[in-house]
């Protein structure tokens, strides 16, 4: 369960310093991510809720992490197109302004969840 798995998803949910949106002006692309949690692991939420299929979708971060994907509704086990195990991340840190450029596959009509850590 990944709920219980991770505390930047249970610990403290309702505390407004646990949530931050890192993507929500995006609506005529029908995009919205979000991250929650404090300290060095935290998760971010990212949902496509458009037709589109955005092969190279990029959003920042703060500071220096690595991501990795946990869980997409795309997996073909669910019937989407992606098979766990390859999917697409790029993850590219400016260390000038201190935010990490993160490169998607983002599938039409997909949420995923990603862990990142510092």
């Amino acid at each position: 369960n990944i709920y219980r798995s991770y505390e930047a998803l249970n610990r403290d949910e309702f505390n407004d310093h646990n949530f931050r949106w890192l993507e929500s002006f995006a609506r005529e692309k029908s995009v919205y991510i979000f991250e929650t949690g404090m300290g060095r692991k935290k998760i971010i939420s990212a949902f496509n809720f458009s037709d589109n299929d955005y092969k190279e979708y990029t959003f920042n971060i703060p500071g220096k992490r690595k991501l990795t994907e946990l869980i997409s509704s795309d997996y073909d086990f669910y019937s989407g197109t992606t098979r766990k195990g390859e999917e697409k991340i790029s993850v590219v840190y400016n260390k000038e302004e201190n935010y990490s450029a993160v490169t998607v596959h983002f599938p039409p009509f997909t949420g995923i969840m990603y862990l990142s850590e510092e």
